[in-house]
């Protein structure tokens, strides 16, 4: 092979590696670069501490202004160190070096695609899956077949099976990886229903496949009064969920549960002797062996989390139950792992995350064995709702062994015990590329670190959130336990209530990680993202324009959930609990959040978070900007309250919410809701980087703010509904962030300065502590000393906007604050809520970055670029209105916004 030509540059140290490596080791993570410090034409290759060159491959996933490469993930195969590897502790780099010639793919032998079947050869196995059918895998070595399987009780039919296939490259020219994505759509008595999706990836040097599977409800609600309850009659029931594996029968095979292997084989009697599982009574030639996780095993396993929608809870076992013959023996908590052996080829499949996301069994016949997702022992089906998606992945590893099965025990053993081993990117690699707005390592030492800690160490922390409201189950884990509606709460615990990503502890969790470097940040961050995606939004296309998409509000305040899980309103819950409660609606602009989805994606590349996030900034135009149609720019203009009586000022339908751009003057409210609408509209050009995002953005801020908007109009004072003006603040201030580290040149930039200097000039002057007024507010508690770490953080930017004296003026007024909000957080008994904890992870360490980085604004304003469409005319907008009309589409939404027509005009 051609050897490459190493430039003599210093290498970039680009990864950490800590902890014991046990095992061979597979694994991904984005890397950031300043610009210019890699440039895309560029190839590269990598290197451990030996300078020994590492098996990698490398895809951009962004890129700056000049084409250099902004996130570049990096997948990355480390081979088992032969020195005392069990008790070694210590910390390798990866380095990146460039090489000078260009980089050219070799023939790919790996993949031979048929008509009907792709065969991919890793080393000594073929795995072959076939293109006809949905999730069917077979692997030479051992003859062992793995088949998706699911049953309901109306007849099921899947259609239209889609396979796509791609080799990824090592940094060798030699294949490192090839991802399978397969898709179909299922029906239930000739209706669609669902869709499925699968991503198979292969990786070859660490002899590895991982599966994900979906089963995604696509359909719509169908409404109930703003009400979203189980039991809607689009939801699906399915009784049987899951993979069936059969292997030839001279295989040998076994279950490993939580490291003690439970052998299938009578032959492996004398091993299993040695097992808490023993079944030495067992009197026929094989055993069957099952395992189902009935609940949690938590000490609130039985939690009204859990309840269906009848509104009862119907788990009746704590934690696990295992048969084998005729022995039984119950455990809470079980990470399982199929083992299957023939010679010295052993085959390991692990599901991913198997109590906590229970229901789920593996059985181990003589037939067959099986890994399901629905409780064989529970009689009620599993429900996923519209929208919904019932996720699950499994790992699947090849090894050769020098001894058989029944003498490597350990074989395979699961990587949940090989925690200690974390990669990481270096802390001084994120200051330096600037891709993190207000990112300094310097935070550790900011006087707020040490709340944001409790996250993690707290006497309420993060993990133990979960297991006080028992935030397990398929549907729930991973989110985040709203403790803060208990405050008031004097019944029976646990009172239910989930969060649903609330100012985004999502990119908290992340954002900590890469500060501090603790791999439960980084576990907290993985659960998250995988439950914000697959529940909390509404991935649909068949509703209002203004739900599908959307991210559900955190569940309703001051009530408990109910049936309506991680979906706000229930029927079942009271009316009229607080000031202006709505009690009904769908997802909401004022509860976006975005960012977290964004850096998990540019941290691992996964394709679920890019089209969530472009998802989501659809949802978000459409409620601000309508939908295109006459019926929509009605309601737009009843919800702007601009339609009126003739000759009146007397309101037309009532008072409408509000919140959306006005049609008559397009001004736009001062509220978080439009702060979010920038802000995932910043998300998706730093995903995209798409021109048209930024016209959007500086055509929403300045019709939003202005340098010469009187304050006396915005009323301040009234502290409980213009709180959030500092959230399009911050909005304001990332769209400044990104015009400076993307080198973009935006006339409009300097006028969004000038605003911005204009309000934070306000802040310095006249903002006090919330809770100094605590008599103008409804509930005067320390989510308004959270919420006040904002105007710290703003205070600190627009000290890198403006020149002495106002520059020591902001400084002075955010030490003042920052002060004020240490002391009275360090004192609370509120300082373990998770509002708190995600306030504070968002918005601190604004005065140590100020210290410590020296950070400042590069933006140039002087250039001709058009302004035009920040103000466009009336005309201008009746034209635009008119060139996109759709009576097609007019139809469709008429009928999806009111259903009852579809009775007389047929479906949408």
């Amino acid at each position: 092979m051609k050897q490459a030509n190493l430039k003599s540059a210093a290498p970039l140290h680009i990864l950490s590696v800590k902890g014991k490596q046990k095992k061979n080791e597979h694994i991904t993570l984005g890397v950031p670069f300043a610009p210019g410090e890699l440039l895309s034409h560029e190839d590269v290759k990598f290197f451990d501490n030996n300078d020994s060159e590492i098996f990698a491959s490398a895809i951009p996933l962004s890129y700056w202004q000049d084409k250099s490469i902004r996130w570049l993930r990096v997948k990355a195969y480390l081979p088992s160190k032969r020195n005392n590897t069990e008790t070694q502790q210590n910390t390798s780099h990866i380095y990146l070096k460039k090489s000078a010639y260009q980089q050219v793919h070799i023939k790919d032998e790996c993949t031979q695609d048929t008509a009907d079947t792709l065969h991919i050869n890793v080393n000594e196995n073929r795995l072959s899956i076939e293109k006809t059918k949905f999730l069917h895998l077979k692997l030479s070595s051992l003859n062992t077949k793995l088949a998706f399987k699911i049953a309901a009780k109306s007849e099921l039919k899947c259609t239209n099976i889609q396979n796509i296939f791609e080799t990824e490259y090592s940094n060798n020219n030699e294949p490192y990886a090839c991802v399978i994505r397969q898709s179909a759509e299922l029906s239930i008595d000739g209706e669609h229903a669902a869709s499925l999706q699968a991503r198979i990836e292969v990786n070859f040097a660490s002899e590895s496949i991982d599966i994900q599977m979906d089963v995604h409800n696509n359909q719509a609600q169908v409404p109930e009064q703003g009400k979203w309850d189980l039991g809607n009659t689009n939801s699906i029931f399915f009784e049987s969920m899951g993979f069936e594996i059969t292997s030839s029968k001279e295989c040998k095979r076994a279950i490993d549960i939580n490291n003690d292997v439970v052998f299938a084989n009578k032959a492996h009697k004398d091993a299993a002797s040695k097992s808490d599982y023993s079944y030495e009574k067992a009197t026929y030639s094989n055993t069957n062996i099952i395992l189902i996780q009935h609940s949690s095993g938590g000490e609130y396993w039985d939690s009204p989390n859990h309840k269906t929608a009848d509104n009862k809870v119907t788990l009746t076992k704590k934690g696990a139950s295992i048969f084998v013959g005729q022995n039984q023996k119950t455990i809470e908590r079980a990470s399982p792992k199929l083992l299957t052996s023939l010679g010295t080829h052993t085959l390991s499949i692990t599901p991913k995350h198997f109590w906590q996301k229970f229901p789920a069994s593996i059985e181990l016949t003589e037939q067959c064995n099986s890994i399901k997702y629905v409780d064989t022992q529970n009689p009620d089906a599993i429900e996923i709702q519209p929208g919904e998606t019932k996720s699950h992945s499994i790992s699947i590893e090849m090894h050769v062994n020098e001894n058989e099965l029944s003498n490597s025990a350990t074989a395979g053993a699961n990587k949940c015990c090989d925690s200690e081993f974390q990669v990481f990117v270096p802390v001084s690699r994120i200051d330096a590329s600037k891709t993190l707005p207000w990112f300094s390592q310097a935070a550790k030492n900011e006087k707020l670190h040490h709340i944001v800690e409790l996250g993690l160490n707290g006497e309420s922390n993060f993990f133990k959130k979960r297991e006080a409201l028992d935030e397990f189950g398929w549907r729930h884990f991973g989110d985040i336990y709203a403790d803060h509606e208990a405050d008031t709460y004097d019944g029976e615990l646990p009172f239910v209530s989930h969060y649903n990503n609330q100012y985004d502890p999502l990119y908290g969790f992340l954002k900590q990680w890469l500060l501090v470097q603790d791999s439960r940040w980084r576990e907290l961050a993985d659960d998250l993202f995988d439950h914000l995606i697959n529940i909390d939004i509404y991935r649909t296309e068949h509703d209002k324009p203004e739900y599908n998409n959307g991210l559900f509000w955190h569940t309703d305040h001051y009530v408990q959930a109910e049936t309506a899980t991680h979906r706000t309103y229930s029927r079942h819950q009271a009316s009229d609990v607080y000031m202006d409660h709505a009690g009904g609606g769908g997802p909401g602009a004022h509860h976006c959040y975005s960012t977290g989805i964004a850096l998990y994606y540019f941290l691992t590349g996964d394709e679920r978070a890019a089209t969530t996030l472009v998802g989501m900034a659809n949802w978000m135009k459409h409620i601000y900007e309508g939908d295109g149609t006459l019926l929509g720019k009605f309601l737009q203009l009843k919800n702007a309250n601009h339609l009126t009586m003739p000759f009146s000022e007397k309101l037309l339908l009532g008072a409408g919410t509000g919140i959306v751009r006005n049609p008559i003057t397009n001004q736009y409210p001062l509220d978080r809701g439009t702060g979010n609408y920038v802000n995932v509209l910043l998300d998706a050009y730093e995903l995209t980087q798409q021109t048209s995002y930024l016209d959007d953005i500086e055509r929403i801020i300045l019709n939003t703010i202005s340098k010469d908007d009187n304050f006396e109009d915005r009323h301040f004072e009234d502290i409980e509904n213009t709180w959030f003006y500092t959230v399009l603040l911050q909005a304001s201030a990332k769209y400044l962030h990104f015009i400076s580290t993307f080198e973009l040149k935006r006339q409009a930039s300097q006028a969004v300065i000038d605003a911005l200097v204009h309000y934070i000039t306000y802040i310095a002057a006249h903002e006090q502590p919330a809770l100094k007024n605590a008599e103008v507010l409804e509930y005067p508690n320390d989510t308004w000393t959270g919420q006040d770490i904002r105007k710290v953080q703003l205070l600190c930017i627009g000290s890198l906007l403006v020149d002495e004296p106002q520059k020591t003026i902001y400084i002075d007024k955010a030490n003042e604050l920052n002060d004020w909000i240490c002391q009275k957080l360090s004192v609370s008994k509120e300082r373990f809520y998770t509002r708190i904890l995600a306030l504070t992870m968002q918005n601190y360490g604004g005065l140590e970055l100020l210290k410590n980085s020296k950070p400042t604004f590069c933006l140039d304003t002087d250039n001709i670029a058009s302004t035009e469409h920040i103000s466009p005319s009336m005309v201008q907008r009746i034209c635009q209105f008119i060139r996109e009309y759709s009576i097609k589409k007019e139809r469709r939404l008429l009928l999806t916004r009111i259903p009852k027509l579809q009775k007389i005009l047929g479906k949408p």
